[in-house]
């Protein structure tokens, strides 16, 4: 026959939680973007992303602990100045065509 516990009647407390110091915030979350962030934002497709980082147009960051296979992210300003570079590129190049056509 099996044996029949009472269980007592005291409050089981939780012990108190020790403070915890808060965590080094070393960049927001918006700072550094992913892959598919970047595509979407440049209206780009991925693969696209990927040839312009090898060709070393846009600059990344590898976060691994392997440099062959690790995850890449692109910190926000550098997609901003090479969006910033492109349209000085272009309102260049406009500027010059119109130049041509009234010298013609």
């Amino acid at each position: 026959m099996k044996k029949r516990v009472k269980k007592s009647a005291a409050k089981v407390t939780a012990p108190a939680k020790a403070k915890k110091s808060p965590a080094k915030v070393i960049a927001p979350a918006d700072v550094l973007l992913t892959c598919r962030q970047v595509a979407a934002w440049l209206q780009i497709s991925p693969s696209v992303l990927v040839r312009m980082r090898q060709s070393n147009v846009l600059p990344y960051l590898r976060i691994s602990h392997s440099s062959s296979n690790g995850r890449v992210r692109y910190m926000r300003e550098d997609v901003e100045a090479f969006l910033a570079a492109a349209k000085a590129r272009a309102a260049k190049a406009t500027q010059s065509a119109a130049e041509t056509e009234t010298a013609a």
